[in-house]
């Protein structure tokens, strides 16, 4: 059946053609406003001559729309969301397929690249998106030109390079925004002589609080500072060979993005508060609810929030590569070697509703750090007959320390947690001041040869093998686990690794008779305080993935290519804190999921090449995808789901008919759904269920107008964004079963003048309703009597911006 979908899809987009060809063909040859040059296939080429259904967007466009963070990604086009549990950590999603596990150790289901370097740690492309040349944005697997964990896509940034000759040139920019928001930012070119150049950008953002904290009285929350730097240096000594060292930092000092809480229970202590009922919480306009400990806080305003504990997100990360690129004559020789580190400390606040110190908190500590390195080599043709090759050899090594910790407790007495799991997990003791934690040190080594053949049958028609043979280990060194006693502790005291482990000294081991089973004859200390060192283990896989592709030039404008391609993301270790010995909750490694993708797409130009007109329709086989949930009774647990399946198309449209007037639309559709439950008794997966952050219908549209007013320029600009309903998990969930549908209205307005436009100036307003919306929603009833949601700003954004060419 969904065969026959996809083949019907096809023969629609197939049946588009001749009428696409004729349209074309009639045209006169003028040069083509919409050539996108990227490096999808690790060559330069013309977007439309890539058969692989993606998006690019250059410096200057993802200025203008607003592009400064991985986050932004949505804005570029269909099918493309952010999956996320936590304000820290979030995952891209493209077509559905993401990853919704925030722990330290979890690889997203998209493969993320800077200058084709791989981007494991899932925190640093917070600070790198400035000075770019293009975003690509590629859907599907590319397991053969990619490799590493791209099972739903990669997102490629490519910053600027040095150009060699000319002088001196580059560009300072300023923002301005409410809340206090000032952006800066720069890039220049630096040539030293005929064989050098450098080039050097920064980045520095701040913005005050947006938020209300009614834990602190209404003072605003919320306050961002980044600022990163870096610089490329290219050498270019002989006509053949080119060589490219860059160096990089970037530091965040921040407070972290809030949840939005609403208490489940009446004061009274009934199980609903007033007015509320199953799946139908939108957090707006609710007042009244109660946490377990029975505290009432009014959160009608959108900009309420509820944040007790430290409240810092701090991130650290420098790093270099070089790049050397060898003119071997038919062949040419690349290798990439790089290096970078991490330091990343931040605390989530999930208690809910409380207005006092002696009300129960429950803070989620992460401090973690991240080591990785990374060598390619790679040979391909550079001939331009009938045959084109790539082969190459990848090697990823990535040591990590990732601790956490979930703190309980009433600070000073109180009324204690609340909620049958947190009493479980507290040895039936509310008043314990515990935390649970675990300190693990991880290993993961990649070892991974890959090559692609292309070949054209005939001037018309050419086909493609990729394939790629991995063999991906990861290892934990050390797993420390444990509860314990948090009551010397401030509640705005940081709970680093070093305090945990202060803590420590002395404890009993969590299993007394170190046979792992807590519920025999044997006393053990479940639930509290102790510690224990857990034994070592390794998980291993090795896999092939690949792609096979045929593509038809239909006519010179006119692409038909169709693929079918397999990729895998690998297995993790499970180091949450509530699972083992000091809960009695056994651990849960996923294993490897796997993503078979049928694709077919057609990419066309017409009228002289001012209009872009592209489609594609796929359908994947998803197995044993790896997910995150929390179980009412027994808390978080990592699960593997044995089957699902996703269909869906998308088009794309790019209209430059000139008189400065340009505008694009791109639509998407998908249909996802479980498939294969399997026999998981605590029912977090339902047969037939849609999978989450798979919105059924989306779409982005950008207008834009130029004026000449003389020597100078105007550009109008509106944008726009949106996303339908889609679920939060696998699995029908009270209060919080859907994340809400949206529309995001953008516009801008700039004025070019000076000598060759060097200068110009900018107003503009984001989401321009005020659209609220919650990106990520959880049912916390069993911990603490609440629900979250990670909100957005949820009001209109404006600001003024200057830049200047040099």
């Amino acid at each position: 059946m969904q065969i026959k979908w996809m083949l019907g899809c096809a023969s629609s987009v197939a049946a588009l053609v001749p009428g696409l060809a004729l349209a074309q063909a009639t045209g006169q040859g003028v040069d083509a406003p919409n050539e996108i040059i990227v490096t999808a296939q690790k060559r330069a080429q013309n977007i439309q001559d890539v058969p692989i259904t993606m998006q690019a967007v250059g410096g200057e466009q993802l200025a203008q729309r607003g592009i400064q963070s991985a986050y932004d990604i949505p804005k570029i086009a269909p099918n493309i969301t952010v999956s996320t549990q936590g304000a820290a950590n979030r995952q891209i999603a493209i077509r559905g397929v993401g990853t919704n596990d925030f722990f330290g150790n979890a690889t997203g289901s998209v493969g993320v690249y800077m200058d084709e370097v791989t981007m494991s740690a899932p925190y640093l492309t917070n600070l790198g998106l400035y000075d770019l040349d293009r975003v690509e944005v590629l859907r599907g697997p590319q397991n053969s030109l990619f490799g590493r964990n791209t099972t739903g896509g990669a997102v490629n940034y490519i910053s600027k390079q040095p150009e060699l000759g000319g002088g001196v040139d580059g560009f300072v920019r300023l923002n301005y925004g409410n809340f206090n928001r000032i952006d800066a930012e720069t890039g220049f070119n630096v040539p030293l002589g005929d064989v050098a150049a450098l080039r050097l950008a920064g980045m520095f953002q701040h913005s005050d609080g947006m938020w209300h904290n009614l834990a602190d009285g209404g003072a605003r929350y919320g306050k961002k500072n980044r600022f990163s730097l870096r610089g490329t240096l290219l050498l270019e000594p002989s006509d053949n060979t080119k060589i490219t060292l860059n160096a990089h930092y970037g530091q965040e000092d921040s407070q972290i993005d809030p949840f939005r809480f609403v208490g489940l229970r009446a004061p009274s202590g009934s199980i609903f508060a007033p007015g509320l009922s199953p799946r139908q919480l939108d957090f707006e306009g609710i007042s009244g609810g109660a946490n377990s400990q029975g505290r009432v806080v009014d959160t009608s305003r959108w900009s309420d929030i509820y944040r007790v504990g430290d409240d810092q997100q701090y991130v650290e990360a420098y790093g270099f590569y070089a790049k050397l690129v060898q003119d071997l004559g038919d062949v040419s020789l690349t290798s990439i070697t790089s290096y970078d580190k991490s330091d990343v400390r931040f605390t989530y606040d999930l208690g809910g509703p409380g207005a006092t110190d002696n009300d129960i908190t429950m803070i989620n500590g992460n401090d973690q750090r991240f080591k990785q390195m990374s060598q390619e080599l790679r040979l391909q043709s550079t001939g331009k007959g009938p045959l084109r090759w790539i082969a190459g050899l990848y090697y990823f090594h990535e040591s990590s320390l990732l601790g956490q910790n979930m703190g309980f407790g009433p600070f000073n007495g109180g009324t204690g947690a609340g909620g049958a799991a947190a009493l479980l997990l507290l040895a039936g003791d509310p008043y314990s001041n515990q935390a649970a934690f675990s300190i693990a040190r991880l290993k993961n080594e990649v070892l991974s040869p890959y090559g692609q053949v292309e070949y054209d049958i005939s001037q018309t028609v050419t086909v493609s093998f990729g394939l790629r043979y991995t063999d991906d280990k990861k290892s934990a060194p050390s797993l420390f686990v444990g509860n314990v006693g948090t009551g010397t502790l401030g509640r705005d005291q940081f709970r680093s690794n070093a305090v945990i482990g202060s803590l420590t000294g002395g404890l009993p081991l969590c299993d007394l008779d170190g046979d792992g089973n807590l519920a025999g004859g044997t006393p053990d200390n479940r639930g509290k305080p102790c510690a224990q060192t857990l034994a070592p283990d390794d998980i291993r896989a090795k896999k092939w993935g690949g792609k096979v592709g045929i593509d038809f030039k239909l006519a010179d404008d006119t692409l038909l290519y169709a693929s079918a391609s397999r990729g895998f993301r690998s297995g993790k270790h499970d180091i949450e804190f509530f699972h083992g010995p000091q809960t009695g909750f056994a651990r849960e490694d996923q294993q490897v999921e796997t993503l078979d993708a049928f694709e077919v797409g057609l990419k066309s130009e017409l009228f002289d090449r001012t209009l872009v007109l592209n489609a594609a329709v796929f359908y994947y086989i998803w197995k044993d995808q790896q997910f995150f949930d929390v179980n009412p009774s027994t808390g978080p647990v990592f699960i593997n789901v044995p089957e699902s399946q996703l269909k869906g198309a998308e088009v794309e449209l790019r209209w430059n008919p000139g008189s400065g007037f340009s505008a694009q639309l791109s639509g998407g559709y998908l249909d996802s759904e479980v498939t294969d439950a399997g026999t998981d008794p605590s029912g977090l997966v339902q047969k037939g269920h849609a999978l989450p952050f798979a919105p059924k219908y989306s779409a982005n549209a950008l207008v834009a107008k130029e004026f000449e007013i003389g020597d100078n320029k105007l550009r109008l600009q509106a944008d726009l964004q949106y996303l339908s309903k889609s679920k939060g998990f696998l699995r029908d969930v009270n209060y919080v079963n859907a994340i809400g549908s949206s529309i995001f209205l953008n516009t801008r307005a700039t004025w070019f003048f000076g000598a060759d436009h060097r200068y110009d100036l900018s107003v503009y307003a984001t989401n321009l309703t005020g659209q609220t919306r919650c990106e990520y929603k959880r049912d916390l009833f069993a911990f603490s009597g609440a629900a979250y949601c990670l909100p957005n700003s949820g009001r209109t954004l404006f600001g003024a911006e200057a830049r200047v060419k040099f």
